[in-house]
């Protein structure tokens, strides 16, 4: 009778040790997905976005750094009458940029310029710059293009 109680007593020990080691294990994982959600900045008045690095293995591996990305112009929520829109900023001096899909590269100061061909109604522009370190940043903003009658 006493050696059923001690087997009872140990299969409730193995049990809370298996339950303790899946609670942590959710906390771990669940920590992890809440710090990688907050590696975006998202700026309200959509003049600088800047984009935080997550951790990585240093092994081999160089770590991230923030890259500064600025929308000169136009504004975000333009309304504009000619589909012809210049779209210049500022990055990192020689960061290459693909601005809806059209690639180009910051001069050596950083600055940059390009033209696109607006849709009528509104339009997504989507800014990403890279430097040659791998750095990232990413900038979206909306244009309207009316069509002058």
């Amino acid at each position: 009778m006493k050696s059923r109680y001690i087997m009872i007593a140990g299969a409730l020990v193995i049990l809370a040790v298996i339950a303790g080691f899946l609670v942590s294990s959710q906390m771990k994982q669940s920590k992890s997905n809440s710090s990688q959600e907050s590696s975006t900045q998202k700026n309200p008045k959509n003049e600088t976005a800047y984009v935080k690095p997550t951790s990585m293995p240093t092994s081999g591996v160089s770590s991230l750094s923030q890259i500064q990305l600025s929308v000169i112009s136009p504004t975000d929520n333009s309304v504009v009458t000619s589909p012809i829109l210049t779209v210049k900023g500022n990055t990192k001096p020689n960061a290459e940029l693909s601005i809806n899909d059209k690639d180009t590269t910051a001069d050596a100061n950083g600055n940059f310029s390009t033209t696109l061909t607006l849709d009528e109604g509104e339009n997504l522009i989507i800014i990403t710059a890279n430097d040659a370190n791998g750095n990232v940043a990413e900038k979206e903003f909306t244009i309207t293009y009316n069509v002058e009658g």
